[in-house]
C-alpha cells in the first residue's frame, strides 16, 4: 500500500519524516538507534509453533500444558523459552531505537500460552526479569524502576483483548 500511495500521491511527499520500512525482525539494520522520543508497538506477534510440534490450536496447547506427560510439559516449557527470547529480541530492538529519556511502549501483551492458549506471550513478571537477564538496564539504559505494567480496562475490553496488558519503560537520561 505504501508504494502505491507514494506513486499515486507525489504531492504528499510521503517520504518525509521518520517512517521507516523494512524487516521488523531486524529493526536496527535500517532504523537509526537512539533516534526517537517514543517507540511504540501494538502487540508483538508470537511465533506459531516455534518448536514445530504441530501444536498451534489453543485447546491443544491447554492439553499439552496440563498433560501428565513429562515430554509434553517439557516441550511447553521449551516453547515458552523460545517465546520469551522472541519478545526479548523485539523489546531489545525497540529500546535501542529510543533516545535517552525516551519511552518504550508495548501494547496488548498476552499472557503465556499455557495460561491463554494459542495466542500466548509472556507473563507480567517476565518483564522485570528480562530487564536484568537481557541487560536492558546496563547495556541499553532502561531504568528498572520505570517499568509499568498496565492492565487493560476490563469494562472496555472486547473479547479479542481479554487478559492483555501494556508495558511502559523509560530509558535513563544521559549524564553529561
Amino acid at each position: 500500500y505504501y508504494d502505491w500511495a507514494v506513486e499515486h500521491y507525489p504531492e504528499l511527499d510521503l517520504r518525509k519524516g521518520r517512517i521507516c520500512r523494512g524487516d521488523s525482525t531486524n529493526l536496527t539494520s535500517f532504523v537509526p538507534t537512539n533516534a526517537f522520543d517514543i517507540v511504540m508497538t501494538g502487540s508483538i506477534d508470537v511465533i506459531d509453533d516455534p518448536l514445530h510440534l504441530g501444536v498451534s490450536d489453543g485447546e491443544e496447547h491447554r492439553r499439552w500444558c496440563t498433560s501428565k506427560s513429562k515430554v509434553k510439559q517439557t516441550s511447553m516449557k521449551e516453547e515458552q523459552k523460545e517465546i520469551n527470547r522472541w519478545f526479548a529480541l523485539w523489546a531489545s530492538q525497540m529500546i535501542s531505537l529510543v533516545k535517552s529519556g525516551g519511552i518504550v511502549i508495548i501494547e496488548a501483551n498476552s499472557k503465556p500460552r499455557c495460561e491463554v492458549g494459542a495466542w500466548g506471550g509472556v507473563s507480567k513478571e517476565w518483564w522485570a526479569q528480562a530487564i536484568q537477564e537481557y541487560e536492558w538496564d546496563t547495556q541499553l539504559g532502561i531504568d528498572p524502576a520505570s517499568l509499568e505494567i498496565i492492565d487493560f480496562d476490563p469494562s472496555s475490553q472486547y473479547e479479542g483483548l481479554l487478559d492483555r496488558y501494556n508495558v511502559k519503560m523509560t530509558k535513563r537520561k544521559s549524564i553529561p
